[in-house]
């Protein structure tokens, strides 16, 4: 029999869902960076092109 089966573990099934949340958030929030005008993010370009507007 696998030792590991066996062992009696206090792992708290809510700290996973804490985790799937703030991962989340976390992902929402970087993806709202790129539309904020002020905020220097690395994937914005100053020069826009003449066809977006």
């Amino acid at each position: 029999m696998n030792s590991t089966a066996s062992q009696n573990t206090n792992r708290l099934p809510c700290l996973d869902w804490l985790r799937v949340i703030a991962i989340g958030v976390l992902l929402m929030y970087h993806i709202g960076m790129v539309y904020v005008p002020d905020w220097g993010y690395h994937y914005k370009n100053p020069v826009a092109g003449g066809w977006i507007k």
